[in-house]
């Protein structure tokens, strides 16, 4: 995990069974990177994906996007996918930073 980040997306939301997939701007500070996690509630990996915008520091607040996939997606489709819903994440999170 990542303890030296001021702050941990999971923290308020181990029990969640849901996917989370964070975004921040259309040019990332970083590659996005797939996140393993064990939940609480049942023991059961869970994924996510972190993606950081330009400037990111874990000495300043920072706006976080939490974006759940619905049933027949995966924590990739905001990430990579084409489609309107998805390219519209993205723009959004490009608009406002």
């Amino acid at each position: 995990m990542h303890a030296h980040r001021a702050f941990n997306p999971i923290t308020p939301m181990k029990t969640c069974l849901g996917i989370l997939l964070l975004l921040a701007a259309a040019v990332w500070a970083d590659e996005p990177r797939d996140i393993a996690f064990t939940a609480k509630v049942d023991g059961t990996e869970q994924r996510y994906v972190e993606l950081l915008p330009p400037g990111y520091s874990p000495d300043k607040t920072n706006d976080v996007l939490i974006v759940f996939h619905g049933h027949g997606a995966d924590r990739w489709q905001f990430i990579k996918d084409a489609r309107g819903e998805c390219k519209g994440v993205r723009d959004v999170a490009a608009k406002f930073g």
